[in-house]
């Protein structure tokens, strides 16, 4: 049953704007599910999901499947709308976001064929991409700055 339910999930969240887990327990709950907020909140944690803003401007739940076809353009789209500052501290990368859209830029980023990267960190606002060598954090830094430009 949690299978099918997760499925579900991916589902709806493909189909519709989801932004809250009640709207999902509803979705569920509608098609013939029993699932709770909290059932909903461990099915979100399980399947990675994470809130991205979508065309309309809305917050809403994603995965990184959804994030991960074309990374490259996604990344420049998604960076231009939430992209604020980029620094580098030696191997690592400090990218600020506008808030709210720091994972889905960082998903992207995870997807981009960075030379070197070696993986990222998310909070809601702020990335740290860590990167094997510094000089491959300053050609990112310069490649991102070229692409907003």
């Amino acid at each position: 049953m949690k299978n099918k339910r997760q499925v579900k999930i991916l589902e709806f969240i493909k189909q519709y704007p989801v932004q809250t887990q009640e709207e999902l327990v509803t979705l569920l709950q509608n098609n013939g599910f029993v699932a709770t907020q909290a059932t909903v909140s461990r099915d979100i944690k399980e399947l990675k999901l994470f809130k991205a803003i979508n065309k309309d401007g809305l917050s809403v739940y994603t995965s990184n499947s959804d994030v991960s076809d074309n990374s490259h353009e996604k990344l420049i789209k998604v960076l231009k709308a939430s992209f604020l500052s980029i620094n580098i501290a030696q191997n690592i990368a400090v990218i600020k976001t506008l808030p709210a859209t720091a994972p889905a830029v960082a998903s992207a980023i995870d997807n981009l064929d960075a030379k070197n990267l070696i993986g990222t960190i998310a909070g809601d606002d702020t990335i740290f991409a860590c990167f094997s060598a510094n000089e491959d954090a300053q050609a990112f830094y310069e490649n991102i700055l070229d692409e907003l430009r």
